[in-house]
């Protein structure tokens, strides 16, 4: 339509573009600003709805998506975890030393290490009689199931939407496996299809990983 170049010609001018407010301010949001609202008033099911519209495969992330923790970062959880291994076990800087552990690895394998090779490296550093690299992980994964709680609004979104069985593309350490172990049984029963970057490879910041999808699904046009 016509009325669209509008705005291509004053972004051309090197003019500013918005939209004045209806109740009279002068003021000008910044793009999109002005449906935010109406964003927000939409329910969990709407706003999957809209997102999801004529798409032929959707793909979500499992953390703060399908499931939460009880802390409000991955690494308020991580030093929650140390807190306990040195009260437990008097083991000193876990975070830090998971945390480069886990860098160090990525760095060396190309991808996203699995939690059983973060700890691995972990137990060597740790030199602990009681701590090998199993047990490391378990003690992982059980405070992972300790904090993790469904997310049921999203979830009977998802199941309204007729979008289950899932398919979950998550960044992450651990493995499809260790998901199963940790995540309540209301997420896992509604994943199908699992596609975790420490064994594919691909994490969802990567274009190509997109680029791989969109090919496998047949739609690399």
């Amino acid at each position: 339509p016509k009325e669209r170049l509008l705005a291509t010609v004053v972004r051309h001018q090197g003019f500013r573009l918005g939209i004045l407010p209806a109740d009279g301010q002068l003021a000008l949001p910044v793009e999109g600003g002005r449906n935010v609202g109406a964003a927000l008033q939409a329910n969990v099911f709407e706003r999957l709805q809209m997102a999801s519209l004529e798409a032929e495969l959707v793909t979500v992330d499992i953390f703060d998506t399908l499931a939460t923790r009880a802390f409000l970062t991955p690494a308020a959880a991580r030093d929650h975890l140390a807190w306990r291994l040195q009260r437990r076990f008097g083991v000193e800087g876990f975070a830090g030393r998971r945390e480069e552990a886990e860098a160090t690895l990525r760095a060396r394998l190309g991808r996203d290490p699995a939690l059983s090779e973060i700890h691995e490296r972990l137990a060597l550093q740790i030199d602990h009689p009681d701590l090998d690299a199993t047990s490391l992980a378990d003690i992982e994964r059980e405070h992972e199931r300790a904090l993790l709680q469904p997310r049921a609004g999203v979830l009977a979104a998802f199941q309204k939407l007729g979008a289950q069985p899932l398919t979950v593309l998550s960044d992450m350490y651990l493995s499809q496996e260790d998901m199963r172990a940790v995540l309540p049984t209301g997420v896992t029963s509604a994943i199908g299809r699992w596609w975790i970057s420490c064994e594919t490879g691909r994490r969802k910041d990567s274009l190509d990983t997109w680029k791989q999808m969109a090919q496998e699904q047949g739609r690399a046009d």
